[in-house]
């Protein structure tokens, strides 16, 4: 298991937009290499460990972000909501206003 540096490709022929692509300067972005059978354990040690309370995963299906919600919610002190494309547009919008406003983390 090794920490990387973020990487982004971008296309040679798209213009580059420093806007669309840097990241906020009090967003806090992590990378870790890790097993993939070993991503939900790895993450909730950190999120626990390192005391974040706000944190927004993101994965590459439906089915895997439901999986780690359902984990997430049997931590203990884990406000925690799961967004994804099948939800309507409003309940996406509340779920992010209550992520904003700490309701969830």
């Amino acid at each position: 298991m090794r920490f990387s540096q973020h990487a982004q490709i971008i296309r040679s022929d798209e213009p580059f937009d420093a806007d669309k692509f840097s990241t906020p300067s009090l967003l806090k972005e992590k990378f870790l290499d890790c097993k993939a059978a070993e991503k939900p354990l790895v993450l909730f040690h950190f999120v626990l460990n390192e005391q974040y309370n706000h944190v927004l995963c993101f994965t590459n299906s439906v089915e895997s972000s439901h999986r780690l919600y359902l984990l997430a919610k049997q931590f203990d002190g884990m406000k925690v909501a799961e967004i994804s494309s099948l939800l309507h547009t409003e309940k996406r919008e509340r779920i992010i206003r209550k992520f904003e406003r700490g309701e969830i983390h």
